[in-house]
């Protein structure tokens, strides 16, 4: 009996004991499932966002830092910024870097705004290359925000070329403008982003002038030279701050200017001729403030005084200036788009004008699209709109509307963020555009209003230390009755 129930017991322990096992193996068997899933749903968004292994429950991550991209997908984590860091940067400050990454401490990362930083930075000009990530922090669910850097040369030489030819159908008014620029800048200014640069200016220009009416004939003839050295300073950053931003310019200007005049009436003729020489001194200083990702609002303070045979004289104005700049290169942008709004809101012109009241609102957009990764087509749209009230010389008021639509077209035929070739960028483009002149002058007789077609064209070469521009310009206007 004795033996029956220990054969007994015996059994129940093997039944308790393959319940067990076999509840064992349920369990075992759930969890597999569980880490196959966990792993398939990582590698599932390992295409679209990758964060350091300790940020997500994943075992496909084997590094500490990747790229942050943004994405489409669902799947949109929250992570607390621990803090920045920069990586390859030998002569610029971190605080520097870091102030173009619009996020601080503690706030919740936005993915949106790592596009937007690596896009500013990109266009500073003194990055080869930039690149920003995230990094695990030391608490779950934080990370830091890396931003690695490849620094180029601080110092860029510029030369440009400019001539533009003009023609007036009708009264036959005929002139040339040429240009010829040399400067030097410190794109990287005492490693904290600040621009000094320095440039010499020569411009030459002439201009004729010929209408035969019934009983007179007055021809017009005007040749111009102008040298101009000129001195800018920008700092991004004012007092090491992410959003106000300061601008100073310093610029000389020496003129010598002839004209030539002669009229007809009937056989007598009166012939003038005169030199004039004078000498410019300007000054501007700009005081603004960012906002949102790439807009900005800001004053500025122009000041202008000239001696020599015009007189002498000055003139000071205040604008003020609305805007945003999402171009991701200042040279040859192949994304993005820019406004400029400018309202000239006081001016004090001296007597020899007799100006009382000027309003001048200038604007200017241009859109960008990338039509291949080498060919960028860009739409450009200008106005500007003068009101002038010549109150004290008891002549008439002025107010003129001018419009211009252009449409860009931009070949890269050079590409290399690399370093590779002895030509970071390199380009060639056409501009052509319509002007329009609508105005009234106030006068009582009919006016002369031009409608003018211009083809820009030219070249930009961007090597690491030199930017060298060649542009010509053909115009021709037609004068309209109104």
């Amino acid at each position: 009996m004795n033996q029956n129930m220990n054969q007994n017991m015996s059994k129940d322990k093997c039944k308790k004991n393959n319940g067990i096992n076999s509840n064992v193996k349920r369990s075992d068997f759930i969890r597999l499932i569980l880490l196959v899933m966990v792993v398939c749903f990582g590698f599932s968004c390992n295409g679209s966002l990758l964060v350091a292994d300790d940020t997500l429950p994943s075992t496909t991550s084997n590094t500490d830092t990747t790229t942050a991209t943004t994405s489409e997908s669902t799947f949109n984590p929250q992570y607390t910024i621990e803090g920045i860091e920069c990586q390859g940067n030998e002569k610029t400050k971190c605080a520097t870097i870091a102030s173009e990454y619009y996020q601080n401490a503690g706030e919740q990362v936005n993915f949106e705004e790592i596009q937007n930083a690596k896009l500013r930075l990109d266009a500073k000009g003194f990055f080869d290359n930039v690149d920003i990530s995230l990094k695990k922090g030391n608490l779950r669910g934080n990370v830091i925000v890396l931003i690695k850097v490849v620094e180029g040369k601080d110092i860029k030489w510029n030369l440009s070329a400019f001539h533009a030819s003009s023609y007036t159908v009708r009264n036959k008014d005929t002139g040339n403008f040429s240009t010829l620029r040399a400067g030097v800048s410190n794109l990287n200014f005492l490693g904290k982003g600040k621009i000094l640069s320095a440039n010499l200016t020569f411009a030459r220009a002439n201009s004729s002038y010929d209408h035969q009416g019934d009983y007179s004939h007055y021809t017009f003839s005007y040749q111009g030279y102008w040298l101009t050295p000129s001195l800018t300073y920008s700092d991004p950053h004012l007092f090491d701050s992410k959003k106000w931003f300061s601008n100073f310019n310093l610029i000389s200007k020496f003129s010598s200017v002839s004209t030539t005049q002669t009229e007809y009436y009937y056989l007598p003729y009166e012939d003038t001729k005169q030199k004039r020489i004078a000498i410019n001194i300007e000054s501007n200083l700009e005081l603004g403030m960012r906002f949102a990702d790439f807009s900005y609002l800001s004053l500025e303070y122009l000041y202008k005084r000239w001696h020599g045979d015009f007189g002498n004289g000055s003139d000071h104005s205040t604008y003020f200036h609305y805007g945003w700049n999402s171009e991701n290169d200042h040279l040859i942008p192949t994304e993005g788009s820019s406004l400029l709004t400018s309202i000239l809101i006081y001016n004090n012109h001296n007597k020899f004008f007799k100006i009382e009241r000027t309003l001048d609102i200038y604007s200017n957009y241009t859109k960008h699209y990338a039509v291949t990764e080498k060919d960028i087509l860009s739409f450009q749209f200008s106005n500007n709109l003068y009101l002038r009230y010549l109150g004290q010389s008891g002549v008439h008021n002025e107010i003129e509307l001018l419009p211009t639509i252009g449409c860009k077209y931009t070949n890269i035929f050079k590409k290399d963020y690399d370093g590779g070739y002895n030509f970071k960028n390199a380009a060639w483009y056409v501009n052509p555009s319509l002007s329009f002149d609508i105005s009234n002058t106030g006068r009582t007789t009919k006016d002369l209003r031009p409608t003018s077609y211009s083809l820009e064209g030219g070249v930009i070469l961007d090597t690491p230390s030199w930017v060298v521009k060649a542009s010509l310009m053909l115009a021709l206007s037609y004068p309209q009755d109104v």
